[in-house]
This record gives C-alpha cells, structure tokens and sequence, in this order.
C-alpha cells in the first residue's frame, strides 16, 4: 500500500497499474495511524517522514541536498529504525538501495 500526498499524485498511475493500493487525500492523524502499522516507510526530507518516525514506523529516509544529520527524523528506535539514504542530485539514489534498505525493516517487523 502506498500513501500519497499532493506532489505525489503523478505517480499514482503506476503504482495503480502494477497493482499497488493508492491511498490519498488523508488528514495527517490518519496517516500517523496508517505508519504507526505499516512494516515500514519510505519517504523523503519531509515533514510525514518525520510523522512516520515520531509513531515508531521503521524506516527508510531520501535526502538529497540537505543535511540529514541536522534534519533526518527520529523515532522511539533511534538511529536502529531510520535509514538515511542521500544522493546530490537525489535521482542519484537507484531504486535498488531504497528497496535493500526497506527489506531489511520489512523482515525484522515479520518475526
């Protein structure tokens, strides 16, 4: 399932066309429950990736030219439960880190 907000809505056609559950237009207390019970997140530097962190969702953070030592999230987990990810440019990042980085929560959360 994928959460999307306003800046993410071109990308609703793929994720509904590989099959993918596309929820969106959420108030921000739902979206804390919904992280609060996802195995994981992924995000990039901003303020729901910080949410996600703050109800204890394991997870992996994109930055691109920002400073995540100064701005990255932290969660209940600490540094164990958020894994920054940073690319200058942030396209720079390959899909193959991100869905690494996010198997590993995904597999401890499963136990």
């Amino acid at each position: 399932m994928i959460v999307l907000g306003p800046a993410e809505s071109s990308m609703e056609p793929v994720f509904r066309e590989a099959g993918v559950p596309v929820l969106k237009d959420l108030d921000l207390s739902t979206v804390a429950a919904v992280a609060r019970l996802a195995s994981a997140f992924v995000g990039n530097d901003s303020g729901v990736s910080h949410l996600a962190a703050a109800v204890g969702a394991p997870g992996v953070v994109i930055f691109g030219p920002t400073d995540p030592v100064r701005w990255k999230p932290m969660g209940p987990g600490g540094d164990a439960s958020i894994r920054v990810l940073r690319g200058d440019p942030i396209d720079s990042i390959e899909v193959r880190e991100v869905a690494g980085a996010i198997s590993k929560f995904v597999a401890q959360r499963q136990r």
